[in-house]
């Protein structure tokens, strides 16, 4: 069983990449990979590696074949998912992420754009259906895509039921006003100022949103987000080069994973999100030009 550890530190660099903490120090560089100067692996046994997760615990496990090692345990999940891609990228190696996200050995470095040109056999395509899932249009240079993401049905019951705990709150207040409906406006402030609140905590935390829309030109990829599918959000600029990923996680959710941001589309299911990705990766390859090779 490998080491659990409560927090980890990572140190990364061209040629090594170290993950420390709890008194154990794992190595990684061009020869291979190191666990607390007693065992290693050779690079050139080295296949795969991956991460798994059950509940608060991710492993980090190597491949070499046929055969398999836990490497360590930790609740640490941002710091071991930048270990696991900067690891494989050192040893030119493939690697699995608990989250649905798998980068082969040849793809490392690559935008999601550079893959679809690179590897498009690797990568689903519509078949020759004329129910079009996503709403995707190309102006110019710019590739606008409407996704119709749904909302989470259990944020949405807890948002309804915090919501409404909020009118007794304003009901029982004395405002003393000649006019009703002043008096009824006034008694939903404490319910509009929370919706106000979670609007707010909704653009740190990507909760609540749905009906993303995504445009994507040269240099930069835009994404807006509907807080209750109603109101749009400010729009949050990423650039191009940071267009890690693009997969269907937790079986319905269509995830763009940009820089260490990852972005999910909930779908009403699993057929609906495969079809939507489909169609992105179509409209990407086969656009009038592919985006990574577009004139200004």
């Amino acid at each position: 069983m490998a080491d659990i550890l409560s927090s980890i530190s990572l140190s990364n660099s061209e040629t090594e990449v170290k993950l420390s903490g709890g008194g154990l120090s794992l190595t990684t560089d061009k020869k291979g990979i190191k666990l607390n100067d007693k065992k290693s692996w050779k690079r050139s046994k080295i296949t795969a590696l991956s991460t798994s997760k059950v509940g608060k615990n991710i492993t980090l496990t190597i491949y070499c074949g046929d055969s398999s090692d836990d490497l360590l345990m930790t609740s640490d999940e941002r710091t071991i998912l930048r270990a696991i891609e900067s690891m494989s990228a050192l040893l030119g190696v493939r690697f699995d992420e608990h989250t649905g996200r798998s980068v082969e050995a040849d793809e490392h470095g690559m935008t999601v754009i550079e893959q679809i040109n690179t590897f498009p056999d690797r990568w689903p395509y519509p078949g020759q259906n004329d129910v079009k899932m996503a709403d995707i249009a190309r102006v110019g240079s710019i590739t606008h895509i409407s996704i119709p993401s749904e909302l989470d049905s259990g944020q949405v019951t807890l948002f309804s039921l915090a919501a409404l705990a909020t009118l007794p709150i304003g009901l029982n207040m004395k405002f003393g006003f000649d006019s009703a409906l002043m008096n009824i406006g006034a008694a939903l402030i404490p319910t509009i100022v929370f919706i106000l609140l979670i609007g707010i905590l909704a653009i740190k935390k990507d909760i609540l949103v749905s009906k993303h829309t995504i445009a994507l030109n040269k240099s930069n990829i835009y994404v807006t987000p509907k807080f209750l599918g109603i109101f749009g959000l400010p729009t949050t600029e990423y650039l191009i080069s940071d267009f890690k990923d693009l997969d269907i996680s937790n079986e319905r959710n269509l995830t763009f994973l940009l820089g260490e941001q990852r972005i999910k589309c909930s779908m009403i299911d699993e057929i609906q999100a495969e079809m939507i990705l489909a169609e992105i990766v179509d409209s990407l390859y086969h656009g009038e030009e592919a985006i990574s090779s577009e004139e200004e």
